[in-house]
């Protein structure tokens, strides 16, 4: 069974891949925020014979403007399922600003439903605590992404990129960009299988690119509770550092 929905996963998520999804919504600026920030996101729901927009419902704003809002795929294959919590901190006519990796928090629903789950008050006061909600606006803290209503494909020729799982180990049909650094460096993420005692098992993977394609890889140990790991994995390989 586990064989059959890994099978299922990677068809579905080539075509993910191939396809030209847009987002057609009111938010393209809450959407584009989503997109850069959540691993494991595929940009788009999934009904039962076509591509949908997302659900993004704003929750709440502050008095300077920034915007918590939810933001919830649909999905009918088994990969990884979540609804999340998002805070953007300011917006223009052509980009978004928000503090990168703190922003958000994600809890698990069902893959193949659009109900947003709901988040304890604590987790929300947090959230915003963390996002100085109600707070004079810092820019300065905050890393900005062009407004996009498309997401974008990785960097990296899809060839090098089989070769690379396959040198590791690893079947792997399609690889998903999280977000880029000012420095060429762009982080991806993927479910990949092996071959284990005959058993084929599902792995999902977060790798580092730095700009001459040298990488670094690891593997979350929550797929909804990533934060810190995540900082970490940055700060440990430079991103959005200027090296020699």
């Amino acid at each position: 069974m586990k064989k059959f929905m890994a099978i299922i996963f990677m068809a579905f998520s080539l075509i993910l891949v191939g396809c030209e999804y847009k987002y057609s919504g009111d938010y393209p600026q809450l959407y584009t925020v989503a997109i850069n920030s959540l691993l494991w996101n595929h940009g788009l729901s999934t009904a039962t014979d076509r591509f949908i927009d997302p659900t993004i419902d704003i929750i709440q704003k502050d008095q300077y403007g920034r915007i918590l809002f939810q933001y919830t795929e649909k999905s009918f294959t088994p990969s990884v399922a979540f609804s999340s919590l998002i805070i953007m901190q300011y917006s223009t006519q052509e980009d978004v600003y928000y503090y990168e990796d703190v922003n958000f928090i994600s809890k698990e629903k069902v893959s193949h439903s659009h109900v947003q789950v709901e988040f304890d008050l604590t987790e929300i006061e947090s959230l915003k605590e963390i996002n100085d909600w109600n707070k004079d606006l810092n820019l300065d803290k905050c890393i900005s992404k062009e407004i996009s209503r498309t997401k974008a494909k990785p960097q990296i020729d899809e060839n090098t990129l089989k070769e690379m799982f396959e040198e590791n180990g690893y079947y792997n049909d399609s690889t998903f960009l999280l977000s880029t650094d000012d420095y060429g460096r762009f982080i991806c993420y993927s479910c990949v299988s092996t071959i284990n005692n005959g058993v084929l098992e599902d792995q999902y993977l977060v790798i580092l690119f730095q700009n001459d394609l040298t990488y670094a890889v690891f593997s979350p140990k929550s797929f909804y509770n990533y934060q810190e790991e995540l900082k970490e994995f940055k700060a440990k390989n430079n991103w959005n550092c200027q090296t020699a």
